[in-house]
């Protein structure tokens, strides 16, 4: 097939994802959950910071992104200014990298085993279910996917780092995968190490020079973000960092299941076992047919490397992983390559079980199960499943479904009522301080959010209380949820003012003061 062609059918590819991506989002109605409202919420801070422009909001946004690097943030910032200040606006910037991601893994790919591999691993690695998912949210790790594939091409092109040009635009992609997220590292450690330090290229001071000067594109780039934030990195979000995983319920590092956490949430979650297991057979034929492949080792340090050092972390989550896994297609599609006949069955029964999932992840298809789980692997604060299939991730994410939280509303009768302050106490994934924070941001609704964790704690005359029954949500921030609805609704110094049934079959109740300076639950 020729590059031409290649090109067409990929432009086609990332044609469709995008008009089903936009007709996902136009029919799924639910609140961004969480992160991702926080992300949401990032895009509108850089936003307001592009129209007035000065170095005391730079270091406001800096300090509102906590541990988050801006990158991902600047492009939502520019969608928003560009389409317009609505939900779906944040994850028009996947668009851009969705069409990166297909780029760079085509041109792995064409390096590895020609085009026809290029566009088998594009076209996979495009149908992957967490990936997939991820390219409908605001979150981080779907660029970061785009920007790790773009930096492993931009590395194979320094061939050895012996071409300046190409090491310094390397350097540069480098810099600008650190500010989409600093766990990029990860990813190009290893594949740099062996590049430079593994293959038989003559060690010389140009090479040296030349990996220098991409090291120097780097920092320089990285810096933007970086050097404002070093202190709180370091000081006070790695060792907290470090002890979230063991607070949210992370197996102990040197357990089986902390090593077997990666391939598990590879199995049960990126892939799900019968594209897992198509999968497994292209891999192994490209170890066993391609061994001398100086391209395909540099794929198999990247997935081996990164996969050992998110292993060593205490923290784990599918979504940290998914940068590689376009690796596992591009081994997959060098291994279905060639016109052996069992090979092609096998490719193509693949892409069959990709496609089937897709539609399954996207759309509601009566042919398929809900989900089919064998039981649990591992639980915590969040449960681990040994999934056969799903289609949602983690209750959501899957096929588009119409319902109507009623944040913006509840913000619009705070608002109206003069409220300065809203305390959210529920954190459910759509009913949390972080959905109304990013809807009250979103549509300039002059209402401050703030979280209700702690029964000591006192009213004034502009704040308002949102309480819900049913699921409370995260266990971890809403251990006292029920103690404080029940104190909400007893205590004489509120009104409830209005009730909203929720489409989960909860019902929220919002509560104002009946004077200025009344202590709530003063009357202990």
């Amino acid at each position: 097939m020729s590059s031409r062609r290649a090109g067409c059918i990929l432009g086609l590819v990332a044609l469709l994802h995008v008009l089903v991506n936009l007709y996902w989002l136009r029919r799924d109605t639910r609140p961004w959950v969480w992160d991702m409202a926080f992300h949401a919420r990032m895009g509108l801070d850089y936003l307001e910071w592009m129209q007035h422009p000065s170095i005391e909001g730079l270091r406001r946004a800096y300090q509102e992104s906590l541990q988050y690097p801006p990158l991902y943030h600047w492009t939502e910032a520019l969608s928003y200014a560009t389409v317009g200040r609505f939900e779906d606006t944040a994850v028009f910037p996947n668009f851009f990298f969705l069409g990166l991601m297909l780029w760079a893994v085509f041109r792995i790919g064409t390096r590895v085993g020609g085009v026809d591999v290029g566009l088998w691993a594009a076209l996979l690695a495009s149908l992957f279910p967490m990936v997939v998912w991820l390219s409908r949210t605001p979150l981080l790790d779907f660029a970061l996917t785009a920007v790790v594939c773009t930096a492993v091409h931009l590395l194979l092109e320094t061939k050895n780092f012996s071409v300046r040009k190409n090491s310094i635009l390397f350097g540069v992609a480098c810099g600008l995968g650190m500010l989409v997220k600093w766990s990029f590292l990860f990813f190009l450690a290893g594949p740099t190490a062996f590049i430079y330090f593994g293959t038989r290229a003559q060690k010389n001071h140009a090479r040296a020079a030349n990996l220098l000067l991409a090291v120097m594109a780097m920092g320089m780039a990285a810096s933007t973000w970086y050097a404002a934030k070093a202190h709180y990195l370091l000081m006070d979000f790695l060792p907290q960092h470090m002890a979230e995983g063991a607070a949210e319920g992370d197996p102990a590092l040197f357990s089986p299941v902390s090593w077997l956490s990666y391939l598990q949430f590879l199995l049960s979650y990126q892939l799900f076992f019968p594209l897992a297991a198509l999968l497994a057979a292209g891999v192994y034929w490209s170890f066993r047919r391609q061994p001398g492949s100086s391209s395909l080792a540099v794929i198999w340090v990247w997935l081996a490397s990164s996969w050992l050092l998110l292993t060593v972390l205490r923290n784990k989550d599918p979504r940290y992983s998914v940068p590689l896994l376009p690796a596992v297609g591009l081994l997959a599609a060098a291994g279905f390559g060639g016109a052996d006949r069992l090979r092609t069955q096998v490719r193509w029964a693949t892409l069959a079980v990709a496609g089937l999932q897709f539609l399954a992840i996207t759309f509601p298809l009566s042919v398929l199960p809900e989900k089919v789980s064998l039981g649990i692997f591992q639980r915590g604060t969040y449960t681990w499943e040994w999934q056969i299939f799903s289609n949602s991730y983690a209750g959501f994410l899957g096929p588009a479904r119409d319902e109507r939280w009623p944040i913006d509303s509840i913000l619009s009768m705070v608002a109206g009522k003069g409220g300065r302050t809203l305390y959210v106490v529920p954190d459910h994934p759509y009913f949390s301080a972080e959905a109304f924070l990013f809807e009250a941001r979103l549509y300039r609704r002059p209402v401050q959010i703030r979280p209700l964790r702690s029964v000591d704690f006192s009213v004034g005359p502009g704040d308002f209380i949102i309480i819900k029954s049913g699921s409370q949500g995260d266990l971890r921030t809403t251990a006292d949820a029920e103690r404080l609805s029940h104190n909400v609704k007893q205590d004489p110094s509120l009104r409830l003012l209005q009730t909203y049934p929720l489409p989960d079959r909860s019902q929220a109740s919002l509560y104002g003061p009946k004077e200025a300076g009344s202590s709530l639950f003063g009357h202990r």
